[in-house]
């Protein structure tokens, strides 16, 4: 396996596994972006993750024990959002259009939100998560 494949794989594991023990992500991404050539931002939302330090603390634990060394120092840093953010909201609606079996996107060069972006991964987008939608969801 290639070692860019294994990377995304290994990260994949740990959204898997936090999907699994805490709830769904209502996004997990990876993102180069063009400043960081090589380097990736872990983009996290999810109900029950805060977006503050303990937050993070929560995903590099994960990460941590299942990269490599030098897998880690790929990882630029880890961006914890509110599921109702707008960048999430934007990613969700990527992943809705492009995804067709239900599994990673892989987005090529653009420009999301003023940032610009060598290539990324979506490997979890849940719109039924986001707060304004599931509250839309309940019956009155």
């Amino acid at each position: 396996m290639e070692p860019k494949a294994d990377f995304i794989q290994r990260v994949e594991e740990v959204e898997n596994f936090l999907s699994q023990k805490r709830g769904l992500f209502a996004l997990f991404a990876l993102l180069e972006r063009e400043d960081t050539p090589e380097r990736w931002d872990v983009l996290v939302a999810a109900p029950w993750l805060s977006t503050d330090r303990g937050g993070i603390l929560t995903v590099a634990e994960q990460l941590t024990s299942r990269l490599t060394q030098d897998q880690i120092v790929q990882i630029a840093r880890i961006v914890p959002l509110t599921p109702e953010s707008d960048f999430v909201l934007f990613l969700q609606g990527v992943y809705k259009e492009m995804s067709v079996t239900g599994g990673r996107v892989r987005l090529g060069a653009s420009v999301l939100s003023d940032i610009e972006i060598r290539s990324g991964y979506i490997l979890a987008a849940n719109a039924s998560l986001n707060r304004a939608e599931r509250l839309v969801a309940v019956p009155a």
